[in-house]
This record gives C-alpha cells, structure tokens and sequence, in this order.
C-alpha cells in the first residue's frame, strides 16, 4: 500500500482522486505504481514532430511516456528544435522515458536520416488509491 499524504503548500505534488480529494503519493517513485491509458505509434520524419496532444490529453497529463525507436534514428530535444545533427541521439531499438509533463509537452524529435522512423508511445499515470 502507498503512503497517502494530504495537500498542502509543503506538499508539492497533489495527485487528483476520481473522489475529488487531493491526495499526494510518496516522492520515491519506486513505489508507485503506474498504469498505461493510452499509446500512439508517431511518425517522424525529416521534420521536428512532438507527441500527439489529442492521444495523451484524457483527463489530467501523463507523467511518464515510454517511447521505443523503429525503423530509422531519430533525435530528440526538449528545449528547441531538433535537427539531423542536433539532439539527443536514439538508434533503432533504443528505449527511454520521457518524464513529466513539462518535458512530456516540450518533447521534439526528427529523424537523423531522413527515412520515416517510428515512435511507439505508452502514456501513464500514478495508480493512486484512497
């Protein structure tokens, strides 16, 4: 069971509840668990693309997107526009996480090469019970 802690201003990461009350969930995320509400293959090619707001706007954001590369490179910046030659660096089969939703928002990415790379995305959120 995770240790539930009401909202206050000393507490800065309330968590909405279905029941309307704001509850906070232990900082060590380690011990939260999250679940999976949405997913998206994203497209990316020789243009900066972002994920899809539509796929991961349901209810509040996300604060975890895990993303895996397929079929061609692609980098990737959370602050300005990627190019073929700037960014972070993520090979086919590479795996990693987007975390938070600043980053989640801010999230760009572009193929290094030019063909038409795919991003698969899984959406989550803290599984909070009260």
């Amino acid at each position: 069971m995770h240790q539930l802690v009401d909202f206050n201003d000393t507490n800065p990461f309330p968590v909405y509840v279905p029941s309307g009350k704001l509850v906070r969930v232990q900082d060590d995320f380690s011990l939260v668990n999250f679940y999976t509400f949405a997913e998206e293959a994203l497209s990316v090619g020789g243009t900066s693309t972002g994920f899809t707001p539509a796929t991961f706007l349901s209810g509040s954001y996300p604060q975890l997107a895990v993303v895996s590369v397929e079929v061609a490179p692609v980098r990737v910046r959370f602050v300005g526009t990627p190019t073929t030659t700037v960014g972070r660096l993520y090979p086919i089969g590479s795996v990693f996480e987007v975390w938070g939703e600043r980053d989640i928002k801010a999230f760009k990415a572009i193929s290094q090469s030019g063909a038409t790379a795919t991003l698969w995305v899984d959406y989550a959120r803290p599984q909070v019970t009260v």
